[in-house]
């Protein structure tokens, strides 16, 4: 590594948690960068101000707040206006969605929940030091690769709020069919599993996913302490899959009510389960009547559900979880008032 290389580290907005921004600085300090540390609760201009005054080469902020789309779009915008150009990177609780929109504004590396040491190290590197991009061959096509996000940024920067809002839409819908092709793919998988082996390690599938993918991101909101960065988190995945959702809040709990599931729901008014017959698509559906079934014939699809959002939570110690099924749709499609609800307790009820 290059000693010389000069790193700006801070956190922005309301976010008090710098537990995992020591650790990155040591990490960085230990691989012989001089990293200069601002602490908490700044603003954009403050980030911008003490990294030219510093002079650095990167400037890498931390977030668990929630808040990182909203700071980064700010934090950039100040480079940009101060014409300042440096390497941006950053971490924390970042949904991957989201990482790609971030990528979008400019921001060079997002560290992600479970990157190791080393690796976020040679995240930073690479951050600082990015690697030369070869000559665009004869007949390249890079207008296909320019995605909605960056054409809409591009039409606010102009002030076409007209176009801004088409390809606002735009990045929407180029999701949808994306997002429902892997809802379907996701159930034909425990589908296959359900015909090879049966319908108990359709169970052991969804829990083995469960271990190595929600787990790790469930646990760290434990360590926090309290359930408020869960409860907005969630909200955004549920945002981020189309659901139709009410949210209500009181001494004891959040409840999300969702008249629609852009997931499971979606199987059911397209008819996509098995057995339905208005689809050529036909994803298993589990005859087990059990808790990781709510007790009823489910979707292999949606089986990850009481499994994640309420089973296996007690099961690590956290009882902060509970989720009812809904209908939603009769055998028609028509939509029915049968919500799925989740609820998510302030404290353990266990």
């Amino acid at each position: 590594m290059d000693s010389c290389k000069r790193i700006l580290l801070a956190k922005m907005g309301l976010d008090c948690h710098d537990t995992g921004i020591i650790t990155v600085l040591s990490m960085l300090r230990d691989s012989k960068y001089e990293v200069i540390y601002l602490g908490l609760h700044n603003t954009a201009q403050q980030v911008v101000n003490a990294a030219i005054q510093e002079s650095v080469d990167a400037i890498g902020i931390s977030f668990l707040s929630g808040q990182h789309m909203t700071q980064m779009r700010e934090l950039m915008a100040e480079l940009k206006l101060r014409d300042f150009p440096v390497a941006v990177f950053c971490g924390g609780v970042i949904p991957p969605d989201d990482a790609l929109a971030l990528k979008a504004l400019g921001v060079k590396e997002v560290i992600l929940p479970g990157t190791l040491s080393r690796e976020v190290v040679a995240l930073v590197e690479k951050a600082i030091r990015p690697e030369p991009q070869p000559e665009a061959p004869v007949g390249a096509r890079p207008e296909l690769s320019v995605t909605p996000l960056e054409r809409c940024l591009k039409a606010i920067e102009h002030g076409d709020r007209e176009l801004a809002a088409r390809e606002a839409q735009a990045i929407w819908d180029e999701w949808r069919p994306l997002h429902d092709m892997y809802v379907e793919m996701a159930g034909l998988f425990a589908t296959y599993v359900r015909d090879k082996l049966g319908e108990a390690a359709v169970e052991d599938a969804w829990r083995v996913i469960g271990e190595k993918l929600w787990k790790p991101v469930l646990m760290h909101f434990k360590e926090t302490g309290s359930t408020k960065l869960l409860v907005e988190v969630y909200a955004q995945f549920l945002r981020a899959h189309g659901h139709d959702f009410a949210v209500e809040s009181d001494q004891e709990k959040t409840t999300f009510t969702m008249k629609y599931c852009a997931s499971g729901g979606m199987l059911m008014r397209d008819g996509k389960n098995e057995g339905c017959g208005r689809h050529p698509l036909d994803v298993g559906v589990m005859n087990t009547r059990a808790d990781w079934t709510f007790n009823r014939a489910l979707s292999a699809y949606c089986v990850h559900t009481p499994l994640w959002m309420d089973i296996m939570p007690r099961e690590w110690g956290w009882d902060v979880f509970k989720s009812t099924f809904g209908r939603q749709f009769d055998d028609d499609g028509k939509a029915v008032n049968e919500p799925c609800i989740a609820v998510i307790y302030h404290e353990p009820q266990s």
